[in-house]
């Protein structure tokens, strides 16, 4: 695809740095959050499934109505779920991201931000933060960093000579 077409179409992520900015502000972290209800056949079959394995394990009386509610939301679930932060989305959706002051991130943050920028499109990579799910850097992916060089800035860092 033409890269000017491309970069049009896309809406880039913004992070703003600053001192207290972590790697999961960043990149992203587990969260708890509601089961999603999702599509009422799915829901059903669902829960037929789980009331045919409960069942199984010698667990009875429990209707699929019951098990339906509970996967709707009505009962106290709650899974865990991986919330991706501005670089997260930027890398897996093929999107650009813009690091505002980035001389302000901590270089704790910044070391593993270096990792990512050193792979090219196409590499795999898994966040450790998601260390289970694997995605390739589409094209579209690119960081831009902005910064304030000079002492009359406060809270600037220097960068590691690596990065």
């Amino acid at each position: 695809q033409d890269p000017e077409v491309l970069y049009d179409s896309l809406e880039p992520e913004f992070f703003s740095g600053s001192d207290e900015a972590s790697i999961y502000d960043l990149v992203g972290k587990m969260k708890l959050s509601a089961g999603e209800a999702g599509d009422a056949e799915k829901i059903a079959q669902r829960s037929e499934e789980l009331r045919e394995g409960l069942e199984k394990a010698g667990v009875r009386g429990v209707s699929s109505a019951e098990i339906s509610s509970i996967l709707l939301g009505r009962g106290n679930v709650t899974e865990t779920v991986f919330n991706y932060g501005p670089l997260g989305r930027a890398i897996r959706e093929g999107k650009p991201i813009i690091i505002d002051e980035i001389n302000q991130i901590p270089p704790e943050v910044l070391a593993r931000l270096q990792d990512v920028l050193l792979r090219p499109v196409g590499s795999k990579i898994r966040l450790q933060e998601n260390g289970e799910e694997e995605f390739e850097i589409k094209p579209g992916f690119v960081a831009l960093g902005t910064l304030n060089l000079g002492a009359k800035y406060g809270g600037v860092k220097d960068f590691n000579a690596g990065f």
